[in-house]
């Protein structure tokens, strides 16, 4: 996923000077507010049954920002002061059988639209994000 955010060069001279354990927390936080978005859409999406599927759609890692979340946090997540990987998704054993479809079972997609769906909207997010925390701190 690119993207181009206005001022970008400015902002991170502002960055550089930060603390790298600022810097890290400041970048995982931006991330985390763009993937909200995507939470959110995926949740949205997801065919309900039993509501289990729903409920355990979470972000990697960050179980505490998932309310109602049921499951084991897929933990995948990656940060450095300049790099932050995280997963949205779940653990739910049957969850791939919903979203890629079975022989007897046609797919009902939700990750996948709701990614396409709220990419760019996410990475605003992200954008608008490390900039107010940057401001904040300076």
């Amino acid at each position: 996923m690119a993207a181009s955010v206005k001022g970008w060069d400015k902002l991170q001279k502002k960055f550089k000077t930060l603390d790298s354990t600022l810097q890290g927390r400041i970048l995982e936080n931006s991330v985390v507010a763009g993937a909200l978005l995507i939470q959110n859409a995926v949740i949205v999406k997801t065919p309900v049954v039993s509501g289990t599927l729903k409920r355990s759609i979470h972000i990697g890692g960050h179980t505490d920002m998932s309310p109602g979340f049921q499951g084991h946090d897929l933990g995948i997540k990656e940060q450095s002061d300049n790099k932050v990987v995280l997963s949205i998704g779940t653990d739910v054993e049957y969850a791939p059988y919903v979203e890629f479809g079975t022989k007897r079972q046609a797919a009902q997609p939700y990750l996948r639209p709701a990614f396409d769906n709220q990419k760019q909207s996410a990475v605003n997010e992200i954008s608008v994000a490390l900039k107010e925390q940057i401001d904040k701190v300076l």
